[in-house]
């Protein structure tokens, strides 16, 4: 017999109970983080703000906010992404509950002082690996991000620099100091 908890799918944790914890399902197991701070979500909302003007102007596809992504099957993970953004003809209509596959076009996920840098950089790893074409990676208390796309380099940029979404999203440049304003 063994000792180790059953693993849970991704339908089990859809039907969990909301137990007023910060959570996401790794590998079929529950796993507990703090609630971000006020930085993490002010630097999100500049993030979602960017997006949903070029977004809702368009009518291109769906930018959302603190939405479980698929990140694997057997065993299942669903990891939270700060902004996830799928092309409007990758959704299915009506829009489901709950969540769905395939992946989004792209995430963002803003580092807060909680996450730890090796788990932290697991989940930006499982956002890749997954199928997501573009992520970005940023970081508030280095004022910098790191971009990957799907077959290029990945590229840092600093509090400078532009955020390039144009091979998704047509004319979505965000600026750095944009999203690092007033923090």
């Amino acid at each position: 017999m063994s000792d180790s908890p059953k693993r849970l799918t991704v339908e089990e944790y859809a039907d969990l109970p909301d137990d007023g914890t910060w959570n996401e399902l790794i590998n079929g197991e529950i796993v507990r983080f703090p609630f971000p701070d006020f930085r993490h979500g002010l630097v999100c909302g500049h993030v979602l703000g960017e997006f949903g003007n070029n977004v809702r102007t368009d009518r291109l596809g769906y930018a959302c906010a603190n939405t479980g992504v698929i990140t694997s099957r057997n065993p299942d993970s669903v990891r939270g992404a700060d902004l996830a953004f799928w092309l409007r003809d990758r959704v299915l209509k009506p829009i489901p509950q709950g969540y769905f596959e395939p992946p989004p076009d792209i995430v963002v996920e803003v580092k807060s002082r909680f996450d730890e840098w090796p788990v932290w950089s697991a989940k930006i790893a499982a956002f890749r690996a997954c199928g997501v074409k573009i992520v970005t990676a940023i970081d508030p208390a280095l004022r910098q991000a790191v971009h990957y796309r799907v077959g290029q380099p990945e590229k840092v940029v600093d509090a400078s620099g532009t955020l390039d979404y144009t091979d998704v999203l047509p004319g979505l440049l965000v600026t750095m100091e944009m999203i690092l304003s007033r923090q």
